[in-house]
C-alpha cells in the first residue's frame, strides 16, 4: 500500500510541473504584428548587420497558405536578404525565458540549392549591442514541405556572437541577450538573387520547465515519512 501511494503523488507531482510565460503566434487569421527585415547581408561573417536591418515593414500575410492554413511570407524573392521579425511588443526583458526554447514551422521552394551557415535565428542584445546567432541547418531542409526546427536558450543550442563565425556564446551573453531583447530574427531568405518562395509559422517562445514549489515540498514530505515507514518494514 505504502508504495502505492508514493508512486500515486509521484504522478501527482509530474502533473503539476509548470512551464513559465511563453509566446506564441500561429496566424491563423492576421501576421500577429510580425514583421520583415531586409537585411544588407545574413548573419554569417563580422560583428553582423546593422540593427535593425535596410528596412523593416509589416509581414505579408498568407491567409490560405500555412500549416495548417495561414502564416506568413513571400511569394517571390526580393532583393537583399529577409528575415522575419517578431513583434515590437515581445521585445524587454525576457530573462524568465532563459533555459526554454523556441520552435517554428518553416517552408520554402527556390530553383537553387539551398545556402547554408547564414544564421537560421538571431536574437538582437540591445544593451551590448550586439548578436546572437544560431544557425540549425548544417542539412539542407527539405523543399516543397513545412520543416520543425528548434533552439533551445541555453549553451547546448551552439549560440554564436555576432555571427555564424562568431565565437561561441556563454551563458552570461544568451542570459544578456535576453535580458536586453530588442527582436528576434527568423531566416526567410534561401539563397540571393533567385527565385522563391518561404513561409513562418507555428512559432513557439517557452521558458523552462519547472516544478510548483508547494507540490515539490509536499512530495519531499511524504516520500521522506514513506521511505521511513518502508525501511521499518523490510526490518521487521
Amino acid at each position: 500500500m505504502m508504495i502505492r501511494n508514493i508512486a500515486a503523488v509521484v504522478g501527482l507531482t509530474v502533473l503539476s510541473i509548470s512551464v513559465q510565460a511563453q509566446y506564441t503566434s500561429t496566424f491563423d487569421s492576421n501576421n500577429e504584428s510580425w514583421r520583415f527585415a531586409t537585411m544588407a547581408s545574413p548573419f554569417n561573417s563580422g560583428s553582423g548587420p546593422a540593427y535593425p536591418g535596410t528596412t523593416v515593414v509589416g509581414a505579408p500575410f498568407l491567409g490560405g497558405l500555412g500549416n495548417p492554413p495561414g502564416s506568413i511570407g513571400v511569394t517571390s524573392d526580393i532583393v537583399d536578404y529577409q528575415y522575419f521579425l517578431t513583434p515590437l511588443a515581445w521585445n524587454g526583458n525576457r530573462s524568465s525565458l532563459m533555459n526554454g526554447s523556441i520552435t517554428w514551422d518553416y517552408y520554402y521552394t527556390t530553383t537553387a540549392p539551398w545556402n547554408n551557415a547564414w544564421g537560421d535565428i538571431a536574437i538582437r542584445d540591445t544593451l551590448n549591442n550586439r548578436w546572437i546567432v544560431a544557425d540549425v541547418t548544417a542539412v539542407s531542409p527539405t523543399a516543397g514541405v513545412w520543416n520543425t526546427f528548434s533552439v533551445n536558450l541555453d549553451p547546448s543550442t551552439a549560440w554564436k556572437i555576432g555571427s555564424t563565425a562568431g565565437a561561441l556564446a556563454t551563458n552570461g551573453q544568451i542570459l544578456a541577450a535576453l535580458t536586453n531583447m530588442g527582436g528576434v530574427y527568423f531566416r526567410g531568405e534561401v539563397v540571393a538573387g533567385m527565385v522563391e518562395t518561404y513561409r513562418l509559422d507555428n512559432v513557439h517562445w517557452k521558458g523552462p520547465v519547472i516544478p510548483e514549489a508547494g507540490t515539490m515540498a509536499s512530495f519531499g514530505s511524504f516520500l521522506a515519512t514513506g521511505l521511513f515507514w518502508l525501511r521499518r518494514r523490510i526490518k521487521a
